[in-house]
């Protein structure tokens, strides 16, 4: 994946991780979630891994309008660093 990317972009790339909830109004940033978020993590590298999509779809990554080509795969790859 590293190879696609050009020096330039590299200099200003600052890689994200988003993860949604499905509760009303979403559970914002808790002491709890905190305490969660190894578990989160997992379980989100879990999902996106089993999704049956090739590139990355709303289900696992995100809104279709907002997907990179690579978008399945570079989620993975932050998780995979993230989660050791």
């Amino acid at each position: 994946m590293e190879d696609g990317i050009s020096a330039t972009s590299k200099e200003f790339f600052e890689p994200n991780l988003y993860l949604f909830d499905a509760y009303p109004g979403g559970i914002g940033f808790s002491e709890p979630l905190y305490r969660a978020h190894e578990l989160l993590l997992a379980k989100t590298r879990e999902l996106i891994a089993g999704c049956g999509c090739e590139s990355g779809c709303p289900s696992c990554v995100g809104p279709a309008g907002d997907l990179a080509p690579c978008a399945k795969e570079a989620a993975l790859a932050i998780l995979d660093r993230v989660c050791g």
